[in-house]
């Protein structure tokens, strides 16, 4: 995720919200947790650099809500973020810009062969 902010030399607290998984021919795959199977790389809390507006990558990885249920090719993922704004760690004033997400995709070796054929 690519994101700004006009505020400098402050932290903006983004957390997850909630996360499904969608597959044809079964019920939503959820975890006991609303955001179990999503994270922020390197912590919730997004520190603004010095230069306002400068853009910013943030990493958030995806993972499958239940253990023993990989996700699997052809899954369609939901998932939600929020800005915690009125924590303590969430001292920045300005409003955080999303500006665009990426999506890199690392399949399990296990679904190579499937690739393959």
């Amino acid at each position: 995720m690519v994101w700004h902010t006009p505020s400098t030399g402050c932290a903006i607290t983004f957390r997850p919200n909630s996360i499904a998984i969608a597959r044809p021919g079964r019920t939503h795959i959820i975890g006991t947790g609303a955001s179990d199977g999503l994270s922020v790389v390197g912590g919730v809390n997004l520190n603004a650099p010095a230069t306002a507006n400068s853009s910013q990558e943030t990493r958030i990885e995806i993972t499958s809500p239940v253990s023993g249920t990989p996700l699997q090719p052809g899954d369609v993922i939901m998932f939600s973020m929020f800005r915690a704004g009125t924590v303590t760690t969430d001292t920045c004033t300005g409003n955080l810009v999303i500006q665009g997400m990426a999506l890199l995709y690392q399949g399990q070796t296990s679904y190579l062969p499937l690739v393959a054929n």
